[in-house]
């Protein structure tokens, strides 16, 4: 008997999860993070409902910031000369004032197509970082346990169950995963409705990013790509949605503010901007991207900080594994100079809606003074 004792003693019992650990969504946020937890030598699956390349509803504006970031993971700047538009120079267009500005540090910024540049990001963490990706796979729920968390996950018409030590929630604006952590759902004022388009043309358009009094307020875009298409967009402070009462009267708007020939069906979004406001981390989650609520309030840009969450939550998770639970706080103090940018936009956001005619009055100013006038500029290019 006491032998048996010693022999059950030296048998190593199984954990309750099979992976260590679980990225759900492979967008920047999500491809960003497995590409980290390679680096540290911390295995990972990740998890993502496309088949293919998929849709990506945004202008494809690539910022200088972002750019570094992507080299930091081993995705070389000479991608994006190759397949953008650079940005060495913009206009800022906002109620009624145009503000020619260009970029910071001889960095440049770069305009995409987002479908394909995030496609060819989930490849390269595959070919260079053996990063593993089950396309196909939904998740619809998640059960988190103290010792591990479970994600129930819809493939080829079935549901499977896959377990893991840690989860890192990329899986965008409507996170599932966000609702079953913090219990939230996202309030009118916490929400950009975006809609874009792409339109063929042969005119030299220069990047412009436009604030307008008029009609809402809203910001749009304009951002040429490399191959003759332009994108052209909207973004709606949901605040405010109420003064446009379908969204046949945004494709309308939005023909009048960009291109007099646009034509076909807008795509449209919600971008999720309160990462403020509701929990990012938990016990065993991380929430990175647009689930996190990572995005500026003010211009709706977020690729950088999908990339710095991502990168943040996979260094948070090895800490925990190396020091234990209470190094989870670590996520929220990397993000804290994040946070703090994204503290500013929200208030940027909610003066301008409120306070429309003064903003006009106080930007007036600004751009007359060389000093803030490059403020401005920098805000907008994120360098």
């Amino acid at each position: 008997m006491q032998l048996l004792h010693i022999m059950q003693s030296l048998i190593v019992v199984s954990p309750h999860y099979s992976h260590e650990v679980i990225v759900v969504g492979a967008g920047p946020a999500g491809i960003a993070a497995a590409i980290r937890l390679s680096q540290l030598g911390i295995a990972c699956l990740v998890l993502e409902k496309s088949e293919g390349p998929r849709v990506k509803h945004c202008g494809g504006g690539v910022s200088p910031r972002a750019v570094a970031i992507y080299s930091k993971l081993g995705f070389p700047e000479d991608y994006f000369l190759a397949n953008g538009n650079a940005i060495t120079s913009g206009w800022i267009h906002a109620f009624g004032h145009k503000m020619l500005g260009h970029t910071m540090n001889g960095k440049h910024g770069f305009i995409v197509e987002r479908r394909q540049l995030d496609w060819d990001f989930q490849q390269h963490a595959i070919a260079r970082h053996s990063v593993r990706i089950e396309y196909g796979a939904a998740v619809s729920g998640i059960r988190i346990h103290p010792d591990y968390v479970q994600a129930e996950v819809r493939k080829d018409g079935h549901n499977k169950f896959y377990s893991c030590r840690f989860l890192i929630a990329a899986d965008g604006a409507a996170s599932l995963i966000r609702s079953r952590l913090s219990g939230h759902k996202i309030r009118p004022t916490d929400m950009i409705l975006t809609s874009s388009g792409i339109v063929e043309s042969d005119a030299d358009f220069v990047p412009s990013i436009r604030f307008h009094e008029d009609h809402m307020p809203a910001y749009s875009w304009i951002f040429p790509y490399t191959n003759g298409r332009v994108n052209v967009g909207i973004g709606i402070y949901a605040n405010v949605y109420r003064k446009v009462q379908n969204w046949a009267d945004v494709e309308a708007l939005i023909g009048r503010m960009q291109h007099p020939d646009y034509q076909g069906k807008l795509s449209r979004w919600i971008i999720n901007t309160n990462a403020l406001e509701n929990r990012v981390f938990g016990h065993r989650v991380f929430l990175a991207g647009d689930a996190g609520g990572f995005v500026d309030a003010f211009t709706g840009e977020g690729i950088s900080f999908a990339l710095r969450s991502g990168m943040a939550a996979a260094d948070t998770i090895a800490r925990v594994k190396r020091f234990g639970a209470i190094s989870s706080a670590c996520y929220l103090f990397s993000m804290l100079p994040v946070i703090a940018r994204l503290l500013i936009a929200k208030g940027l956001q909610r003066f301008l809606t409120q306070f429309p005619a003064t903003t006009r009055f106080i930007l007036k100013w600004c751009l007359k003074i060389g000093v803030l006038r490059r403020l401005v500029y920098r805000y907008f290019s994120n360098s």
